[in-house]
């Protein structure tokens, strides 16, 4: 039987093991000697040292049974979600129970390029730099106090006054607002690939079919406080339409078509203000109470305000 040790995302208390979960008999903890961790591109990558002088460099993880006639499977669908950035590899690994066994894992292909930063310890999800850290401080800026559109500036002004693009008063300005909505929607792109790896390539929109499915992100919309419905001008993703309070996947293809509409021609009047904020309420719930039910951890990291309703 050839055996998978895990060490990132597919880790069976890890955010992407729903990946391959029905296809595991049994899981035992575990460890890799003269190895490391390192960050590229926000995602963890195995470093094993073939040199001496790193035994004390250890990682820890699980060694994960395949369930019968399904090891070839469990191995094809870990290949398609890890992608080229991975390499399999034979290694061999301490069992908590002190047996060694040889298993195969998957490491970083060039792990030396591209920058890699190293990880102290396990790595964590909740703990990661981004989602751990980055996110609740951007979610907690984002809390405008009052979000709406100034009144007082005529049809022109919305182009040529300063206080409609940088702000005054309670109106925090168009620019910041799409600033923090551009971060939130790449964060969110990054929760779908810690997710989901290359399955689906690099096609966005069936990531966010896919999510949309999923009972986690179900209950979050279920439970969403917010239930105004805003049409997206200009969509270049026809089924996007209304962000319909009746529709998880309408209301998050809606949200990503605000996005690209930021990045492929730049939002100017009122009318678009008034959808890029409708948005961002729309996604911070969502993502908030989604990876709040993916993984719990994230309450014992985050800031009291962003796990209490």
């Amino acid at each position: 039987m050839t055996l998978l040790f895990t060490y990132g995302t597919l880790r069976p208390d890890e955010f992407a093991y729903p990946q391959i979960a029905d296809l595991v008999d049994s899981y035992e903890q575990a460890k890799l000697k003269s190895a490391e961790i390192y960050l590229r591109d926000g995602l963890a990558a195995l470093k094993i040292h073939e040199s001496n002088g790193y035994e004390h460099r250890k990682v820890n993880g699980f060694v994960i049974t395949p369930k019968a006639n399904q090891v070839e499977e469990l191995f094809e669908r870990v290949k398609n979600y890890e992608g080229s950035n991975y390499k399999q590899v034979s290694v061999l690994a301490e069992l908590a129970s002190g047996e060694i066994r040889e298993v195969q894992t998957f490491a970083g292909a060039k792990i030396d390029q591209s920058n890699p930063e190293p990880w102290e310890g396990e790595w964590n999800t909740a703990h990661s730099p981004l989602l751990g850290y980055g996110l609740p401080a951007l979610l907690l800026s984002m809390r405008f106090e009052e979000p709406k559109v100034p009144e007082s500036l005529g049809p022109s002004g919305y182009w040529r006054e300063n206080e409609y693009w940088l702000g005054k008063g309670k109106w925090p300005g168009l620019l910041r607002i799409e600033g923090a909505y551009l971060t939130l929607t790449s964060i969110f792109e990054y929760v779908l690939t810690l997710r989901y790896g290359r399955r689906f390539g690099q096609d966005v929109m069936k990531r966010i079919e896919a999510i949309s499915r999923e009972p986690e992100m179900l209950d979050a919309f279920k439970n969403l406080t917010i239930r105004e419905e805003w049409n997206v001008r200009d969509v270049s993703n026809i089924g996007a339409g209304k962000a319909s309070p009746t529709s998880l996947k309408r209301a998050l293809d809606s949200c990503y078509t605000v996005r690209n509409n930021l990045t492929h021609r730049g939002k100017s009047v009122k009318s678009d203000a008034v959808r890029i904020i409708g948005a961002t309420q729309l996604l911070s719930e969502l993502l908030t109470s989604y990876l709040l039910n993916v993984m719990p951890e994230f309450r014992n990291v985050w800031p009291i305000e962003l796990t209490t309703k």
